[in-house]
């Protein structure tokens, strides 16, 4: 028994001494035999996958396509990250993959030698700089084979140029974009920043903008009549599927006339149909806005913001937000509520105080479920989950209090319907 166990510990130790004896103090400075030894070290238990690109790299050095110059450089790379203490894997092998694709393309060619002195920044002036260029490593190979800025987990940020540089100084290293869209994917989900540009820093994963535009595309809205302006400057973090920004300006040509100065915020998520988006989003500084003819015949007054497919009229509790819907040139409804929904089909709010004017008189209530319906031009009113929608009209007119399930009025017309509720074969009616 102890024999055996001898014999293991013996084993172990030979193993031991043999993986570490695969790990070279150094490769010479000779290209011929650094090739060589650097092949052997990196094809060792490698897989099929990566010894594709092992293989591309040998025949580009063999076959003369690597210049003397990016040969010197690879040299000595190589030799910086042993002396880093790096490994055959994990970063050896993405350096070999990133290599090969650089090596393969123009554009990787172009761009080689300050791709490589990022790597040497990072290693020589970064703490714990071996997992910080192993991505860095992984994110530039993408960014030449496919656009792709950062990419982690199911998020990817791409760019629509190849058009950009690598930019390293004593005290800074970023890839710089001088015009490009801007991309968050997530499957076949995404957002974009239009016509943007600025520099990503690639170790700590920022986005370092300069203005840009957002459109409402995914919600159903030209993209010329509803959109938001980005700030002169601003910062995004590309691990993230989302992000929010100040000091944005909103257009919303199908309401306003003047730009919004406000909050913005986009985020990827999947859209089942454009009504159903809810991003982006827009709050603005001001309070207060006066939109006459908002629908046709339908004046607003309140606050204003952007969520998805849905202009949102807002107020407070003290100050609600007010639809004054005329007929015939005068206000005949009064809606004021602290939201309202405003869609290319209607205008909802859940929580109404209506006021219907009649010969100095009213009908009244404190807070009913609302509908307008754009294309008929008709007003619904009917009872919602709050306990206040429960509470009866109260007819000042007709000196009378009435529940009722639903109540119509279509502009233009003389007459209020009390009827069912939607979808309903019988209700109730009880006047008091």
């Amino acid at each position: 028994m102890q024999k055996g166990y001898l014999l293991l510990l013996l084993l172990i130790a030979l193993s031991s001494t043999t993986l570490y004896a695969q790990q070279p103090e150094a490769f010479s400075a000779d290209s011929a035999t650094f090739i060589k030894a650097f092949e052997d070290f990196v094809e060792t238990n490698i897989t099929e996958e990566n010894e594709v690109f092992l293989d591309q790299f040998i025949n580009h050095w063999e076959q003369g396509q690597i210049t003397e110059e990016q040969q010197q450089r690879i040299m000595a790379t190589a030799n910086l990250l042993l002396a880093n203490n790096a490994r055959r894997k994990p970063h050896f092998i993405p350096y070999v993959k990133a290599l090969s694709i650089f090596l393969s393309s123009e554009l990787g060619s172009k761009n080689f030698a300050d791709w490589d002195d990022g790597i040497r920044y990072i290693v020589t002036k970064e703490e714990r700089p071996l997992r910080k260029m192993t991505i860095y490593l992984q994110n530039a190979a993408a960014l030449i084979k496919e656009g792709t800025i950062r990419a982690s987990f199911t998020i990817a940020w791409k760019a629509s140029t190849s058009d950009f540089a690598f930019e390293v100084k004593e005290r800074s290293f970023f890839i710089r974009f001088p015009k490009t869209d801007l991309t968050c994917k997530i499957k076949e989900d995404s957002i974009t920043i239009y016509n943007t540009s600025g520099r990503y820093d690639p170790i700590s994963g920022t986005w370092h903008g300069e203005q840009g535009r957002v459109t409402w595309e995914r919600a159903g809205y030209p993209a010329d009549q509803v959109y938001a302006r980005l700030p002169g400057t601003y910062q995004l973090q590309l691990n993230r599927a989302k992000y929010e920004l100040d000091s944005v300006r909103f257009v919303n040509k199908l309401y306003l006339d003047e730009e919004m100065l406000g909050e913005f915020s986009d985020e990827v998520t999947h859209i089942i149909k454009p009504t159903q988006a809810s991003y982006p989003q827009f709050s603005s500084y001001k309070k207060y806005y006066e939109i006459p003819e908002i629908y046709p015949d339908i004046d607003f007054r309140g606050g204003l913001s952007m969520k998805g497919a849905n202009l949102m009229g807002t107020g407070t509790a003290q100050n609600r937000a007010l639809l004054a819907i005329k007929s015939k040139g005068a206000t005949f409804l009064e809606a004021q509520s602290e939201i309202f929904l405003f869609g290319q089909k209607q205008a909802v709010s859940t929580n109404t105080q209506v006021n219907i004017r009649i010969n100095g008189d009213s009908i009244y209530h404190p807070g009913i479920g609302f509908n307008y319906s754009i294309q008929d031009r008709e007003v619904s009113l009917s009872p919602s989950e709050r306990m206040i929608s429960q509470s009866p009209y109260y007819d000042s007119y007709h000196a009378v209090s009435i529940n009722i399930d639903r109540m119509l009025w279509r502009q233009g017309e003389d007459k209020i319907y009390l009827t069912t509720g939607r979808n309903a074969t019988a209700g109730n009616g009880i006047f008091t």
